[in-house]
C-alpha cells in the first residue's frame, strides 16, 4: 500500500494519521507525510511592520517552515513504529493541487486527509482541502475525521469497526476487493450493510407491484450480501451483513454507521469525471458529507458502455 497523507497540524489532519496508524496495512506499506503551507494573501504584512516587508514575510515563513518540520518529523516517527517505510515533503503553495500533483508523482494508493462539517455554502464553493480531493482526485480517498485524532497506534486488543456499503455492482465490489486484499485478521470488524430502496407508489394495482418488486430486491440484495460476505470471510472471520430499506441509500448507511458505532465506512466511487469534478454528487459523496465517523472512498475504474 502507498499512501499519500496531507499533514497541517490539524485536528482533522491528526485524525487522518491517528486513523491510518490503526488499519492493517502490509508491512510493506510506504507512507509519505505532505505539509503544504499556503503563500500568505498580497498585503498579509502591514507596511508599518517593522524591517522591510520582505524580511518580515521571510520570518513568518521561516517560523511556519520550522513548525512544519517538526510536525512532519513527529508524526514520521509515530507511523515508523508501524514498521512502514516513512518520508515526508514540505511544500509552499495551494494545499489541494501540491496534494494531487504529488498523489499522481507517487503513483498513489491511497490519498489521506483530514474532514471536517461543511455547510451546504462550503460544500458548493469546494471551499476545502477534503472537498476538492472528492471532487477532483481520481485516486482512492480516506477523510479522516477527529474521533481518530488522539488514538494511538493499535494493539493486537484493539477492535475495529468497519461497515462496507455493498450492492453487488461494480463499484462495491471495487471496495470489497481492496479490503479483502488487506491484512485484516480477527482484530478487525466488518459489516457488509446493503440498502434496498423504496420509491413512493400510489393506488393498489401500483402497490401491490410494488411489493412483489420489493421482495425480489430484497432477495436480490440478500444473495449479494452472501456472496460477499463469503468473499471476505478469507481475511477475516469478524464478518457479518445486514439489509435495510428505505428511501435514499446513503442516508441508510449514514444511520447504519451511527448505530453500529463504525469507525470507518468502506464505500465504492466510479473516478470523478465531469460535472462531478466540480460538484460532490452522487451516494459516496452524500455518505462522505453526512458519515458520524472517517469515510474510505475506494475509485474503482468503470467502462462506459
Amino acid at each position: 500500500m502507498n499512501v499519500l497523507i496531507a499533514s497541517d497540524g490539524s485536528e482533522h489532519a491528526r485524525a487522518a494519521v491517528g486513523l491510518l496508524a490503526r488499519l492493517p496495512f502490509p508491512d510493506s506499506s510506504r507512507v509519505t507525510l505532505l505539509n503544504a503551507t499556503p503563500e500568505p494573501p498580497v498585503g498579509f504584512v502591514d507596511e508599518a511592520a517593522a524591517g522591510p516587508k520582505q524580511a518580515v514575510q521571510e520570518r513568518i515563513f521561516e517560523t511556519s517552515r520550522k513548525a512544519a518540520r517538526a510536525l512532519l518529523e513527529q508524526e514520521s516517527a509515530r507511523l515508523r513504529t508501524k514498521g512502514w517505510e516513512v518520508a515526508w515533503r514540505l511544500v509552499e503553495g495551494d494545499p489541494a493541487s501540491h496534494i494531487l500533483e504529488i498523489a499522481e508523482e507517487l503513483d498513489a494508493d491511497l490519498i489521506a486527509v483530514g474532514a471536517r462539517g461543511l455547510s451546504r455554502l462550503q460544500r458548493l464553493l469546494m471551499g476545502s482541502v477534503s472537498i476538492r480531493m472528492l471532487c477532483q482526485a481520481p485516486r482512492s480517498l480516506l477523510l479522516a475525521r477527529t474521533a481518530h485524532a488522539d488514538e494511538a497506534p493499535s494493539t493486537a486488543a484493539d477492535r475495529l469497526r468497519i461497515l462496507l456499503a455493498y450492492d453487488g455492482g461494480t463499484t462495491s465490489r471495487g471496495a470489497l476487493q481492496q479490503l479483502a486484499a488487506l491484512p485484516l485478521g480477527e482484530r478487525v470488524e466488518v459489516t457488509l450493510v446493503g440498502v434496498v430502496v423504496r420509491a413512493p407508489v400510489f393506488g393498489v394495482d401500483l402497490l401491490e407491484d410494488a411489493a412483489g418488486l420489493s421482495e425480489q430486491a430484497r432477495a436480490a440484495m440478500e444473495a449479494s450480501l452472501a456472496a460477499g460476505v463469503a468473499s471476505l470471510r478469507r481475511a477475516t472471520s469478524r464478518v457479518s451483513s445486514a439489509l435495510r430499506e428505505g428511501t435514499n441509500a446513503a442516508e441508510e448507511i449514514v444511520a447504519a454507521a451511527r448505530e453500529t458505532e463504525a469507525e470507518l465506512v468502506v464505500v465504492g466511487s466510479r473516478i470523478p469525471d465531469g460535472v462531478q469534478r466540480f460538484f460532490p454528487i452522487g451516494t459516496a459523496s452524500r455518505i462522505a458529507n453526512h458519515a458520524p465517523c472517517s469515510v474510505w472512498i475506494e475509485r474503482v475504474r468503470v467502462e462506459s458502455g
